[in-house]
């Protein structure tokens, strides 16, 4: 079984069990709104709903995602049973139901810089493999995360999945800042390739979003604000491409790697779904939907066009990221020495005399 070790792990995790803990007393004022149980002698207090019927208790998602929203670690840790059972007892939740503190640790890390040293500013490692390069996925059983102090978790079944959900239910009304902070995590989170690589649809739909669809390009003056009311597909490139910059740039062996076998183990097949603009490309017709060359290839194009259009629009920044992720992007497929290269030098001629893929010759 393979062991992951996350040293100085940016938020993830031991500031978010730092920030989650505090003394709690029956009865206090944390223990608002929680249920206390007896469960094999032992005190547990629990939030959300309880089934008397089999004795389970479910984290409030709803209440949670409040929390999240408005970056309130005392609302995600009042909704985070799993991690006040792990304070309580001192051992790891053993009913598989760690995903309330994966959520309640991508709400801190939304409220925290991705430039503070406690965000990701030590390398993310595993025990066998560089940080840089992507590495096998696991092919016995469940992932173990450790931090220097021992272990964290031993179970990760709701982990990309409800990362996955969060992303798509709050990504359009955080902020550009907050949007920011938490690609920069989760994509630090996928290099690891942790959860068999499936946090990494979550770039996938960014991608998709970014490039495949006919959304405006945006500016980057109006204000940095949450706005419940903005769903993600409203999203402007300007607000998109940062995030997306971050994901190649922590995670681009990974996504390279994942483009290369043309993955497609996604949680449900409308992640991977194609973009209408990639679907009427010359590229579109030769993958379905999922991570492949083909995308991969458009996506690099679309990059250069976006440059091209915000030095136009007078927009330095947006043209600063287009240029950093193409540079992200061609810098892994050749320290790789991809299998998308050679994919490409066999294309058909106008992909392959494309003036914005030359520098793949």
């Amino acid at each position: 079984m393979k062991v992951l070790v996350l040293s100085s792990f940016g938020f993830a995790i031991s500031t978010a069990l730092t920030a989650f803990a505090g003394p709690v007393t029956q009865g206090g004022l944390e223990s608002a709104g929680l249920e206390w149980r007896s469960e094999n002698g032992i005190q547990n207090k629990y939030p959300g709903k309880c089934d008397p019927k089999t004795n389970q208790c479910h984290y409030d998602a709803q209440n949670g995602k409040k929390g999240i929203c408005k970056c309130s670690f005392r609302k995600i840790r009042q909704n985070d049973g799993n991690y006040q059972r792990w304070i309580e007892t001192g051992k790891p939740t053993s009913f598989g139901a760690s995903h309330g503190t994966m959520l309640g640790s991508l709400a801190i890390t939304i409220a925290m810089a991705m430039e503070t040293t406690t965000h990701g500013a030590g390398p993310t490692s595993s025990r066998y493999y560089p940080a840089s390069r992507a590495r096998p996925a696991s092919q016995c059983g469940l992932d173990i995360a450790r931090t220097p102090d021992g272990t964290l978790w031993n179970d990760l079944p709701y982990l990309a999945p409800d990362m996955t959900e969060l992303w798509l239910d709050a990504c359009g009304e955080m902020s550009r800042t907050q949007r920011l902070n938490a690609s920069t995590f989760l994509a630090k989170l996928a290099s690891t390739r942790v959860a068999n690589d499936q946090l990494c649809q979550i770039a996938l739909t960014l991608c998709r979003l970014t490039f495949e669809t006919e959304d405006h390009l945006g500016n980057t003056n109006g204000p940095d604000e949450e706005d419940k009311r903005r769903t993600m597909s409203e999203l402007s490139i300007a607000e998109l491409l940062p995030s997306v910059c971050a994901w190649f740039r922590e995670a681009g062996h990974n996504l390279t790697f994942l483009s290369e076998l043309s993955w497609n183990d996604c949680t449900n097949t409308e992640i991977g779904r194609l973009g209408y603009t990639f679907e009427q490309s010359g590229f579109g017709h030769r993958c379905g939907g999922r991570f492949s060359p083909w995308r991969w290839l458009y996506w690099l194009k679309q990059l250069h066009l976006i440059a091209d259009e915000a030095a136009k629009a007078d927009e330095p920044s947006l043209v600063e990221a287009a240029k950093e992720t193409i540079e992200f992007m061609l810098n892994r497929a050749k320290d790789r020495q991809s299998t998308i290269i050679e994919i490409f030098k066999t294309a058909s001629d106008p992909i392959k005399n494309d003036e914005h893929l030359h520098r793949l010759h």
